[in-house]
């Protein structure tokens, strides 16, 4: 079997468990089904036996499926230990469709991969990737006046006499109100 090619320019990344643990891994150069590198998880990290009621469908076949194949074999520890505490030990390099994939192998539960991974000084795996890959996490905001029924926007000085983020010293409407379309919508109250 020959080994996976490695993403040039990142370094090894690693999730600590929750509860005492370390999985480690790299991104692979190919990509994934889904787009994005392919995730190497090295023989010998630690994964949470636990899963949480949030973990996907394809997860739970994949752990299953590596617990079936020796992929994933219980750690021998204290029998003692609560359930939460337990872990297996990956007994071969696994290649998992992203990081993202990865991760949720690793904790049991759903999880972002390029914020989960990190180097070993704590970088995340985010700042080695492309922006792409990350959806905005601030609501949209539109700024400036609502567009005209004929496709145009308004010029700012046909704004309501309210502050916007955007322009906090906006001036007032100063025509009618079918011809602000800021003052018909944002300020029928007061005309």
């Amino acid at each position: 079997m020959s080994h996976p090619e490695f993403l040039p320019g990142t370094p090894e990344l690693r999730i600590k468990l929750p509860k005492g643990g370390e999985a480690r891994g790299h991104l692979l150069a190919e990509f994934g089904g889904n787009g994005t590198h392919k995730f190497l998880l090295r023989e010998g990290c630690l994964v949470a036996a636990e899963t949480w009621p949030g973990l996907g469908d394809h997860a739970r076949r994949n752990r299953a499926d590596l617990r079936a194949s020796g992929g994933l074999a219980d750690v021998t520890a204290d029998p003692n230990l609560p359930p939460d505490q337990r872990r297996f030990r990956a007994t071969r390099d696994i290649e998992c469709n992203s990081p993202s994939a990865a991760a949720a192998l690793v904790y049991g539960y759903d999880a972002s991969g390029p914020e989960s991974w990190r180097t070993a000084e704590g970088h995340p795996l985010a700042d080695y990737l492309s922006t792409g890959w990350r959806a905005s996490r601030k609501a949209w905001l539109v700024r400036g006046c609502p567009p005209r029924a004929s496709g145009g926007v308004p010029p700012r000085s046909l704004c309501s006499g309210f502050p916007h983020k955007s322009a906090p010293r906006e001036r007032r409407c100063s025509g009618p109100a079918d011809t602000c379309v800021a003052r018909r919508y944002v300020c029928s109250a007061r005309a």
